[in-house]
Formats: C-alpha cells, sequence, structure tokens
C-alpha cells in the first residue's frame, strides 16, 4: 500500500483548519493517486449540487435497495448520469481546487466507484446526507492526516 498525497488547496482563501478536516476523494493512476479535499459546500455551490443531487434519487435509491438486499451494487450510469456526477465532483472541488473544472477532470483518471463516492463526499458536506454515509467504499484520510487510506472493501452502500 502507498502512503496519501493530499494535494494542498491552490487558492490561498482556504482555511488551513477546515482544509485539515475535511474528507477527501481519490483520483489519478492506481499506486500514483492524490487525494483531494472536498470542503463544505458554500450557498452558490450548493445551489448547483442540490438539484443535480436530487436529480439522481434513484441511482442512490437503486443502489442502496441492492445494498440492503446483500446484492453487489452495480451502478450503470449513463452517459448523462455521469457527466452530472463528474459536474458534482467539480463543484466540490471548486473551493479548494478552481483549476479543476469538468473539462479537467474528464482528462484524469478517475475509477467509476471513487467518482460514485466523491458523490457522496460531495453531497455530505452540502448537508444532504449524514456523515456517515459520505465515502461508502473506503474510508480515505482527511486532508491533514499522513495515514494511508483504506482500500475499497466492496461496493456497498451503507
Amino acid at each position: 500500500m502507498t502512503a496519501t498525497t493530499t494535494r494542498e488547496p491552490t487558492t490561498a482563501a482556504v482555511d488551513p483548519l477546515e482544509f485539515d478536516a475535511a474528507p477527501t476523494v481519490r483520483i489519478g493512476k492506481k499506486g500514483k493517486e492524490k487525494h483531494y479535499a472536498i470542503l463544505e459546500l458554500t450557498a452558490r455551490q450548493n445551489r448547483v449540487v442540490t438539484p443535480l443531487i436530487m436529480s439522481m434519487t434513484d441511482v442512490f435509491i437503486g443502489a442502496k435497495m441492492a445494498s440492503d438486499a446483500g446484492q453487489a451494487v452495480g451502478f450503470k450510469l449513463t452517459e448523462p448520469q455521469y457527466d452530472v456526477f463528474i459536474k458534482m465532483m467539480s463543484v466540490g472541488l471548486s473551493r479548494a481546487y478552481p483549476e479543476m473544472t469538468v473539462d479537467k477532470l474528464l482528462d484524469e483518471v478517475i475509477g467509476t466507484m471513487d467518482l460514485i463516492s466523491s458523490v457522496m463526499v460531495v453531497a455530505q458536506q452540502a448537508g444532504l446526507l449524514p456523515e456517515k454515509v459520505a465515502d461508502p467504499l473506503a474510508s480515505p484520510p482527511t486532508a491533514g492526516s499522513s495515514e494511508p487510506a483504506a482500500e475499497p472493501t466492496g461496493t456497498r452502500l451503507q
């Protein structure tokens, strides 16, 4: 297992204490991935993210039902749904990393389950989900820790 690297914020407007406590998402090639902090969302970010999350409720409900039934959770995202997830991830990252636009993220290596996990983190940071649901696959460190990220153990939503 490799040590986790959290990318420092690219904007000086980020409070270091908030950054250090923020949950992170994984982006990059396996073995070279970095964790990016998703800070609590501002009203401007929530204005974009909340309708997007609400438009994807059926995807989350289906995954939760499969998980509760003990079935493997298989996400079959359509291209428009994938685009919504990328948009949510971009908005979630934008306070600390304004350069992480939709176009930039589309050129990054992001596993589908990492993308879905990031959306769960964004929803939690928007105040739409309880904190324990923030990352259904792994328990990545907060931005300020030096602990390695836990490897995903499955595709179960909690």
